[in-house]
C-alpha cells in the first residue's frame, strides 16, 4: 500500500490505483487515474482512456468511523448524560449515588426527541429499584443486559446495556458520571456510518451527481474487510442515491468494491 500521506489532491494516492485498478477488473477497461488539485470542489479524481479523454468523474468521501465515535460520544455525554441527570434532579430521590451507563448508540432512535424520551423510561424504571437497593444496604449494583429487559423492556435494554449504581455516604451534586459508548453490533454501525456519510454527501447538491462516482474511503475503522461487504451492499440496496455508482475500499482491503447498484 502506498504512504498515504501521498495525497496531492483529496484522493491519496494509494486508493486512486486501487479504485483504477478494480474499476478497470470489473468493467474490462484500461483507464488510468487522474487525482485533480485540492480546489476542485465537484470532481476529486478522473478516470481518462488512452487519448486522454475523460471517461468517469469522481467524488471521494472519507468514511472515519473515529468521527462517529466522536459524534456518539457526544450525544452520550450530552443528551443522555444531561437528561437522566434532569430525571434524577426531579425525582426527589435521595442523591447519595452515581449511575454510570453504556450506550449502544446502534440501537438508540434516530430521532432526538426520542432518544430523549427513551432516557427519561429508562430513569423510571430503574427508579424504584434503585430505592430498593438502598434500603436493602446494597453498595454497588450492575443492571446487566438480561436485567434491564426484564425490568424496562427489550427496548431499552438493547439502547443501554449496562447501567451501574454505586451508593457513597454523602450526596452528589451530580449523580450521572460520563456515559460511555459501546458498538455492540459493529455491522450496523459499519452501515449505519456509511449511510450517513453519503446522505451528508449528496445533501451537497452536487449539479452533475448522476454522473458522479462516489468513491468511499473507509479509515481507522474495524472493517476493512471484504466480508463486510455484503451486508454493505444489503444495506444499500433499496437507497435511493443521487450518485451513478457507489464504491468502497481501505487499505487493509486490498481493493475497492462496488456496492451501489447492486
Amino acid at each position: 500500500m502506498s504512504n498515504r500521506t501521498e495525497r496531492p489532491g483529496d484522493v491519496p494516492v494509494w486508493l486512486a490505483e486501487l479504485f483504477r485498478d478494480s474499476y478497470n477488473a470489473f468493467y474490462g477497461t484500461d483507464y488510468i487515474e487522474e487525482i485533480l488539485e485540492e480546489q476542485h470542489t465537484d470532481v476529486d479524481m478522473r478516470l481518462l482512456d488512452s487519448d486522454g479523454n475523460m471517461q468517469e468523474e469522481i467524488q471521494h468521501l472519507l468514511a472515519d468511523p473515529d468521527w462517529g465515535l466522536r459524534h456518539h460520544s457526544e450525544i452520550a455525554f450530552f443528551e443522555i448524560g444531561e437528561t437522566l441527570q434532569e430525571a434524577v434532579d426531579k425525582s426527589g430521590l435521595k442523591k447519595d449515588f452515581s449511575l454510570s451507563v453504556l450506550t449502544a448508540p446502534e440501537n438508540l432512535p434516530k430521532k432526538k426527541h426520542a432518544r430523549i424520551r427513551l432516557v427519561e423510561d429508562l430513569w423510571s424504571c430503574l427508579e424504584e429499584r434503585i430505592k430498593g437497593l438502598r434500603l436493602n444496604g446494597i453498595q454497588e449494583h450492575g443492571f446487566d443486559y438480561f436485567e434491564l429487559e426484564d425490568l424496562c423492556g427489550k427496548l431499552i435494554a438493547n439502547a443501554f446495556t449496562k447501567v451501574r449504581v454505586t451508593f457513597i455516604n454523602r450526596e452528589f451534586e451530580r449523580n450521572v458520571t460520563s456515559p460511555s459508548v459501546a458498538f455492540c453490533v459493529q455491522d450496523e454501525w459499519i452501515k449505519t456510518l456509511i449511510l450517513e456519510a453519503i446522505q451528508k454527501k449528496a445533501a451537497k447538491h452536487y449539479p452533475n451527481s448522476e454522473n458522479l462516482i462516489l468513491l468511499v474511503e473507509l479509515q481507522n475503522g474495524p472493517t476493512s474487510e471484504t466480508g463486510d461487504i455484503p451486508g454493505i451492499i444489503e444495506a444499500l440496496q433499496n437507497e435511493t442515491l443521487v450518485f451513478k455508482e457507489v464504491w468502497i475500499g481501505s487499505g487493509s482491503m486490498g481493493g475497492v468494491v462496488r456496492v451501489w447498484p447492486s
